[in-house]
């Protein structure tokens, strides 16, 4: 599948922080918990990223810290509150404020460039837009993009401002590259096909529905529809043809090989075929998955509400051994995924109690 300038940065030596608790002894088989940490800021939302050696957490009251991936231990912290997940680029990481962006060096913290937004781009005091308005930060190749309400702007992973454009409807999936286009769904409803060096449509494709999710190969896209439905097509349709019927999906489709993959509101996982669009199987999973199934060798691991992570096998769908349930009464808080190293990282817990943050492996990719 291919589917922002005055900062107090404060370094921490590790040395100075609560050692991470090692993690326990845990079977052979299944997914197996790497590291985990328990403090974390247990106060505002809470949103993680997965960089090139780091892990962003962004905290609405705390503001940013870093953390190693291979251990957990914090590297840095900035006193930037954001509400939206930072966004890692080519050595940086970019963090979405109230009223400006503000790109970090991903290894130390240090400020590299600030832009303050204008106020069409800012997040309103009373906050009570539904999903589709929310803004949100994103990166394509070399170039930053913010989406607020109808309005995209860029700006180079350097600082230097760059294309804006105004869509015809509101962008109600999050932002996926194909070949050089950035793709979103608006309520249009569409499928809106963008070039990245300019911002010029390339192409559209009407739906019947507006999009939850998008994802993309070089030769198909797939779209889930907010009230349900698979489409898949070639890029540039006229016509997204008729859907599969589905309910609506938890996460993006994923394309491997020659199935696909969809995670459900159901509470269910689902295989097709990446030609004919025929179901394979479809397998129930204890509660609803809050992310799309992950590529895992010859397995899929899907992440639940409820925290606990799964396994299944693709060719059949079987469900094999899990993580450890978590505590009753906690609940899923943010979850980011490496897919190159096949790591998922979770917070688990509430906003009132003790979090925990935790990396995941399957045991299948354990040295």
């Amino acid at each position: 599948m291919r589917g922002a300038m005055p900062l107090f940065v404060m370094i921490l030596l590790t040395s100075s922080q609560d050692p991470v608790k090692p993690s326990s002894a845990a079977p052979p088989a299944g997914i197996q918990k790497v590291w985990s940490d328990s403090n974390v800021d247990a106060t505002g939302s809470l949103h993680l990223a997965a960089g090139n050696s780091a892990l962003f957490l962004t905290n609405s009251v705390a503001g940013i810290t870093a953390r190693a991936k291979t251990d957990g231990k914090v590297m840095w912290k900035v006193d930037l509150p954001s509400a939206a997940p930072a966004v890692p680029a080519a050595g940086v990481v970019a963090v979405l404020s109230e009223s400006s962006i503000d790109v970090l060096d991903q290894a130390t913290g240090t400020p590299r460039w600030r832009v303050e937004l204008a106020r069409e781009f800012q997040r309103p005091r009373l906050w009570s837009l539904p999903l589709p308005e929310r803004r949100a930060l994103y990166t394509v190749r070399d170039r930053f993009v913010l989406i607020s309400g109808k309005q995209l702007k860029s700006w180079r992973h350097g600082g230097t401002p760059d294309w804006g454009v105004v869509l015809d409807g509101r962008p109600t999936t999050p932002i996926v590259e194909q070949s050089g286009a950035l793709l979103v769904g608006t309520d249009a409803p569409s499928l809106v096909a963008l070039d990245t060096d300019n911002g010029t449509v390339r192409w559209q494709t009407p739906l019947a529905v507006a999009p939850s999710f998008v994802s993309a190969a070089e030769d198909q896209v797939y779209v889930t529809g907010a009230t349900g439905g698979l489409y898949c097509f070639e890029p540039g349709a006229s016509s997204a043809g008729r859907p599969f019927r589905v309910v609506p999906g938890a996460g993006p489709p994923l394309r491997s090989g020659e199935r696909v993959y969809l995670a459900l509101m159901d509470n269910s996982i689902r295989e097709f075929d990446r030609e004919c669009g025929t179901q394979r199987w479809s397998r129930q999973l204890p509660s609803r998955p809050e992310f799309g199934p992950i590529v895992n060798g010859d397995r899929l691991m899907v992440v639940l509400i409820s925290g606990e992570l799964f396994e299944v096998v693709r060719a059949t769908g079987e469900r094999k051994t899990g993580a450890d349930k978590p505590v009753s009464g906690d609940r899923l808080q943010a979850v980011a995924v490496d897919a190159t190293e096949s790591v998922v990282f979770t917070v688990i817990g509430s906003e009132q109690t003790e979090r925990t943050l935790s990396a995941w492996r399957s045991a299948v990719n354990l040295p």
